[in-house]
């Protein structure tokens, strides 16, 4: 008897597991918008706890059903295999999908193109960055991330830079405006994320060879540009990431 039960009981141990799967991950994917915020808005919790509290409440269902589930004597299940599976997969499930969307920058990359389609769908008629372009007149590189196409400019006097994306490259709009990149005097250990600076090794050189630069050096959070008589200039932004990482170009 035991024997024949047991396709039953991984049938339901499967079922159960799979059920509050697609749960977790629909309510993810139904609050990206908060999923990994850290903002609190003035609050005292941050817009991410939104999902964490959606988790907790279906665990605690999870675990009522599991009971439930044991409780019902011609299914033959064992209650651990059941709450293990209540208690370990919304925080699997939480995991992998942080380090997706959040760490791998998913969730920013989804925002820009979606952001960048709606643009295009309301374009009316303007020059994108027109304004921008004449400020920030000498273009630096394009990257593309079969996604969109990242772009970086700087202004004459070599003191800020500035980063815009767009769908494509006659596009007549981009989407996040503007991305500032100020000079600074040196890259601070603080903002590096470890105590052995700049890891020559993790970086994308971009040559460029005109208007008195030789190159730019880009990480995730700085930039360095090298002149042509090898006085090196500094910059921080937070979106070089899109230049940067390898994931993306």
């Amino acid at each position: 008897m035991k024997k024949r039960k047991l396709p039953t009981n991984i049938l339901v141990y499967l079922l159960f597991a799979f059920s509050f799967l697609i749960i977790y991950q629909i309510s993810i994917l139904y609050n990206l918008d908060v999923f990994g915020e850290t903002l609190t808005g003035g609050g005292w919790l941050p817009y991410g706890m939104k999902i964490v509290w959606i988790f907790f409440n279906w665990a605690t269902v999870s675990i009522i059903i599991a009971v439930i589930l044991w409780r019902i004597k011609r299914l033959n299940v064992k209650i651990i295999p059941l709450l293990l599976i209540a208690i370990i997969l919304p925080a699997t499930v939480y995991n992998i999908n942080h380090y997706i969307f959040i760490y791998g920058h998913y969730k920013e990359k989804i925002s820009i193109v979606t952001e960048l389609k709606e643009r295009e769908k309301h374009f009316q008629n303007h020059t994108e960055n027109s304004e921008n372009l004449k400020k920030y007149s000498i273009f630096l590189t394009e990257q593309y991330n079969k996604d969109f196409y990242t772009y970086l400019y700087i202004n004459e006097e070599l003191e800020d830079m500035y980063l815009f994306m767009k769908l494509s490259p006659d596009s007549k709009t981009s989407g996040n405006d503007l991305f500032i990149c100020h000079q600074i005097t040196r890259p601070h250990e603080e903002h590096l994320g470890n105590n052995k600076g700049l890891n020559h090794d993790e970086c994308k050189v971009i040559s460029i060879n005109n208007y008195g630069i030789r190159d730019i050096e880009i990480y995730n959070k700085y930039a360095i540009l090298t002149k042509e008589d090898h006085t090196k200039i500094y910059f921080i932004c937070s979106d070089f990431k899109w230049l940067y990482n390898r994931f993306y170009i």
